[in-house]
């Protein structure tokens, strides 16, 4: 018996303990065996992407504003906002001295960009796809 005639011989009923159910394997013996087309895996795949896309596509617009991607540049603009008149207003050259003495230690501002990026790193570890590889390589180095 060759290996295709026992691909297409299907198992005698004597082969399993439940060859008493003689109709089951009756209606077995005569099913046809159906093939999957040539572009099933293509196929498929389209599918799985179709429907990744539509699911991000259902994500409420307030949502993608609370990504790390959106609130770290937001921060910073509030930043510059809220620093912009004590920099570039009028009185900023008489305050310069005074501003000096409230400057935090270098241990502290180091202690904090430290944990900044050790932060942005574990949530690009955790979320792939919230920082692009540019933005990835630009922390690590």
């Amino acid at each position: 018996m060759s290996k295709s005639d026992k691909s297409t011989h299907s198992p005698s009923p004597e082969d399993f303990e439940l060859s008493h159910d003689q109709e089951l394997w009756d209606l077995l013996g005569n099913s046809t065996s159906d093939e999957a087309s040539p572009l099933f895996s293509r196929n498929v795949m389209r599918e799985i992407r179709l429907e990744e896309s539509e699911a991000t596509a259902k994500v409420p617009f307030w949502r993608a504003l609370l990504t790390p991607r959106c609130l770290v540049p937001s921060a910073m603009a509030l930043a510059l906002v809220v620093a912009w008149p004590s920099l570039f207003g009028p009185e900023a050259e008489t305050d310069a001295q005074a501003s000096h003495s409230n400057e935090l230690p270098a241990e502290v501002v180091e202690s904090l960009e430290i944990s900044l990026e050790s932060e942005l790193l574990i949530a690009a570890a955790d979320k792939p796809g919230l920082f692009s590889d540019e933005e990835v390589i630009a922390m690590l180095f």
